[in-house]
């Protein structure tokens, strides 16, 4: 437990630079961009985020949990090239739903520059290599280059950034960013590992097998984003900044728990690979679930009293609108960490991701439908209701098949 407690400990130091950074950044895009400007490189984020999604499809998840497992260095070496190998292979997928996201954008399609550096920026993020360190239980690494990657970030678009014409600054500072702490990454990992492709059939077997992953995480990664994209192609670049800065708290604040989830997921495979005591697994992943359900829920609390005035502050009277759309989407804090919870701590050690697929699958299509349409109907406030009653729905899914499925944790 020491040991865990250490992991957990390196794993969220960076969380402190990355909170800082976003508390200079967001407001200072805010104050400096306005609010159309902001609400492009909000959209053109979305982007990003998306053809990262299909990029890294699921192989995070897959990385982080074989490297843990494996035990010889001819084991890992495979494993690393087959990953680089599969990336390569949804390069082209990744680019093409890239390019149909910023068509079928008018906002995004009047900036093609400023859009391209998204899918640019989207690319190289899907080649990330937190996962393999993360499954080396080596999490000061990835932690000391993603606090370089924000230094080199912050710097160039303090420099770069002086009025609402330079937002295209904003994605090039992002691509630079992510290229240089890329080298540094690949640099570290040449040391142990070859930098060689597999065979383009291994490649293909880390896609079948990711699949299931990728339908987890990536529908609700396009859930999260689809809001945003969905007011750039309906509504003003104002509603996109007001919705997209509420959005941009909540799946900040929730990205606190992608440490605990790396760590935990490595974690409680190793324990249930080597430990034959599985109720005392299970004791200790329902104890991790109730402990970030109670930080969702204090998260709620915070984004119904005090953030709402705290970033009014921040950002001026030009975003105050965001504010109440952040108190719509409070709710999402409790529903989205304990789903998150649940899945990855509890469902994916037991090699669950079929069913947990399936449930994504209903779930994120009719969610994102009620998104769209919510964006259509009522401009932000709608998307904001929608994305709401989609977690909800989500998390009663999630607890049933629990209930269903609770003989198998016995």
């Amino acid at each position: 437990m020491a040991s865990l407690n250490k992991h957990l400990i390196s794993a969220y130091a960076g969380y402190f630079f990355r909170y800082v950074y976003l508390i200079v950044l967001i407001p200072f895009y805010a104050r400096v961009l306005g609010p159309d400007s902001y609400g492009l490189v909000l959209a053109a984020m979305s982007v990003q985020s998306i053809v990262w999604t299909i990029q890294n499809w699921g192989f995070a998840f897959t990385g982080a949990r074989n490297i843990a497992s494996l035990k010889t260095d001819a084991e890992r070496n495979h494993e690393f090239s087959r990953h680089l190998t599969a990336r390569a292979l949804l390069v082209p997928i990744a680019v093409a739903a890239g390019i149909i996201f910023i068509v079928g954008s008018p906002l995004l399609s009047s900036h093609p520059a400023t859009a391209s550096l998204a899918v640019l920026c989207g690319i190289i993020a899907g080649f990330n290599l937190g996962w393999y360190f993360q499954g080396r239980l080596n999490f000061t690494t990835p932690v000391m280059i993603e606090i370089a990657g924000f230094v080199i970030t912050l710097s160039m678009v303090l420099f770069l950034v002086r009025g609402s014409a330079d937002s295209i600054y904003v994605m090039a500072s992002l691509a630079t960013s992510s290229a240089i702490t890329s080298f540094i990454a690949y640099f570290i990992a040449a040391k142990a590992e070859p930098m060689r492709l597999s065979s383009v059939a291994d490649g293909f077997n880390l896609i079948k097998q990711s699949t299931p992953l990728f339908i987890t995480s990536g529908t609700y990664a396009l859930m999260t984003n689809v809001g945003t994209y969905s007011l750039a192609t309906f509504a003003t670049p104002a509603q996109v900044a007001y919705f997209g800065t509420a959005e941009k708290v909540i799946t900040t604040g929730l990205s606190l728990l992608a440490p605990a989830g790396q760590v935990l997921l490595s974690w409680f495979s190793k324990m249930l690979h080597e430990n034959g005591d599985t109720q005392e697994v299970l004791r200790q992943q329902k104890r991790a679930v109730k402990w970030v359900c109670i930080a969702g829920g204090l998260a709620t609390l915070a984004a119904l009293t005090v953030a709402p005035p705290l970033l009014n502050l921040l950002l001026g009277e030009k975003f105050e609108h965001a504010s109440t759309i952040l108190m719509v989407m409070s709710p999402i804090f409790l529903m989205a960490a304990f789903n998150n919870a649940i899945s990855v701590y509890i469902f994916l050690p037991k090699r669950m991701e079929r069913e947990i697929s399936a449930i994504s699958i209903g779930t994120t299509t009719f969610g994102i439908g009620l998104t769209v349409v919510g964006a259509w109907l009522n401009g932000a406030i709608g998307a904001a209701i929608a994305r709401v009653i989609a977690e909800m729905i989500t998390s009663v899914a999630l607890i049933t098949l629990y209930r269903y499925k609770r003989t198998l944790f016995q």
